[in-house]
């Protein structure tokens, strides 16, 4: 083989050899480029993974909060819906005991009407004005008993019955014969019960046997 030959078989496999290290060059940084961006989208993967795991206890914290401030706000509408009820309760019996007062007033006024007796000038016509207002004031006495009752206000019984210190007050003590101890032998003012509870305490007179009775 001449010198010339040589040489063009030279050149030729030193093209040869540039071309396959360009492919494998080639190959090296596509694998290289792959791995990378693998490694980029692993780590975007755990950091959105870290961030929605962020977000969902902040959603849960968020959830237990709303929910304790509902708890909250259900208890104090109960508070302050108990307090309206106890201040309303207290306004109206203020004012059912301000009604028995004006009761017993009327009832003293209308005994006393019931029991008059004119004079000898007092003629037919002074019974007629007294039987009048006695008639009024009757009618006026049952509509307070009505309205009473329609507020479950309730006398309490006394007469004749045992004293109850729970809901009697002895304001005078008798002896009287034939009458157990104990028993109740006037009514000075009525006692009431509202609503299962006592509104008004009665005040009596109570007889008590003596020991040389006894």
């Amino acid at each position: 083989m001449d010198k010339a030959s040589l040489l063009q078989a030279f050149a030729t496999y030193l093209d040869q050899s540039s071309g396959e290290a360009s492919e494998d060059e080639t190959k090296e940084i596509d694998l290289h480029t792959l791995f990378t961006e693998m490694a980029a989208l692993r780590t975007e993967v755990r950091t959105e993974s870290r961030q929605f795991k962020t977000a969902l206890e902040e959603f849960h914290s968020y959830s237990t909060l709303l929910g304790e401030n509902q708890r909250a706000l259900e208890q104090s509408q109960r508070e302050n819906r108990s307090l309206i009820e106890e201040q309303l309760q207290g306004e109206l019996k203020e004012l059912l005991l301000n009604l028995l007062e004006i009761y017993d007033r009327m009832a003293v006024g209308l005994e006393s009407l019931n029991g008059f007796k004119p004079g000898l000038f007092g003629g037919k016509k002074a019974l007629s004005f007294i039987g009048a207002m006695a008639e009024g004031q009757g009618i006026t006495l049952r509509r307070i008993e009505q309205l009473l009752e329609r507020q479950e206000v309730s006398a309490i019984p006394a007469l004749g019955e045992k004293v109850n210190p729970r809901l009697m007050k002895v304001v005078e003590v008798v002896e009287k014969q034939g009458v157990d101890d104990g028993v109740v032998t006037a009514e000075y003012k009525k006692g009431f019960i509202w609503r299962q509870k006592l509104l008004r305490t009665a005040e009596v007179a109570v007889n008590k046997v003596s020991t040389a009775e006894g």
